[in-house]
């Protein structure tokens, strides 16, 4: 979850000094995923590793990437609009969408302690986002980015339950190469939308090719990211493995901190109502909860 931590951190850098909208930057990293799990199922399919699939089970699998791809451009603008700490935290609701399709669609079902351990994380992610009594009556007041963070939590959930099928049913490498090349099919339908790929074209116009690189650069570690979060979905319960992503919160809050003692303001933190030690409390508060929802597994 380090790793996850670090690339959202430097999300967060890239997308506030170089693409500014929310569409810009889902778009680059959607085109440097897909083009390398495109070029990891060419090799596969070189070597004769890729095994036959019906028009059924590639759809299945590509599911991941059109509903990841939704994911990113909502988090863009709840990144824009919030700190990295504060959207990281609040993302990491997932575990209750997490637990529901793990239920309904595999028949997962946990210990108490496990359940204990789901909510503890969901309402220390909610807490997160407080700003405070409200100005109105007085009531507990939460940042509104909260309702763009629980759609991309719902959407990401949906994504897992497709790449949790595809995993189950596919090869390795060829789950995990289909699932992120569904992306490349919003990029062509950017592509082709005049408006659009203009839009997404202003950072490069603003800042230059060193844009476009950095993404690239970017990408390579959230594809590795991206493996070994793929290869625990084959592995693990569906609930289980979405809350053992819970712990990312703290890492972003350490490497915010380290990123902004060297170059000041670099991450910048808008949630002025909780403090760094309300947030590390929270933080923690989520990795007690990871702790207890794997008692017994």
């Amino acid at each position: 979850m380090a790793l996850s931590a670090l690339i959202g951190t430097t999300d967060k850098i890239v997308l506030e000094r170089y693409y500014k909208n929310p569409i810009a930057y889902p778009f680059f990293t959607a085109f440097f995923l897909g083009m390398y799990c495109l070029i990891i199922l060419l090799v596969r399919i070189g070597l004769n590793l890729f095994s036959a699939l019906t028009f059924k089970e590639v759809l299945m699998a590509m599911m991941p990437g059109f509903l990841f791809f939704g994911t990113a451009i909502i988090f863009s603008k709840a990144m824009l609009q919030a700190d990295a700490s504060t959207v990281y935290g609040a993302s990491q609701i997932s575990p209750i969408f997490s637990l529901g399709w793990g239920t309904i669609i595999f028949g997962n079902i946990f210990l108490p302690v496990n359940y204990i351990g789901i909510f503890t994380v969901v309402a220390c992610a909610i807490l997160l986002t407080w700003e405070g009594p409200s100005k109105k009556g007085g009531k507990i007041q939460l940042n509104k980015v909260i309702w763009l963070v629980i759609a991309a939590t719902l959407f990401r959930s949906l994504s897992e339950v497709f790449l949790k099928i595809a995993v189950s049913e596919l090869a390795f490498w060829d789950a995990f190469a289909l699932s992120r090349l569904g992306m490349l099919f919003p990029v062509l339908y950017i592509i082709s939308r005049k408006s659009l790929r203009e839009q997404v074209l202003l950072p490069i116009q603003r800042s230059g090719m060193k844009v476009f690189w950095m993404t690239a650069f970017i990408e390579v570690f959230a594809l590795i990211n991206l493996m070994v979060l793929t290869l625990a979905f084959s592995k693990g319960p569906l609930a289980l493995v979405s809350a053992s992503q819970a712990t990312a919160p703290l890492f972003v809050l350490l490497f915010s901190a380290i990123f902004n003692f060297f170059s000041p303001g670099i991450v910048p933190l808008r949630n002025k109502t909780l403090n760094i030690t309300a947030k590390v409390a929270l933080s923690l508060g989520i990795s007690v909860g990871v702790y207890l929802v794997y008692i017994g597994h």
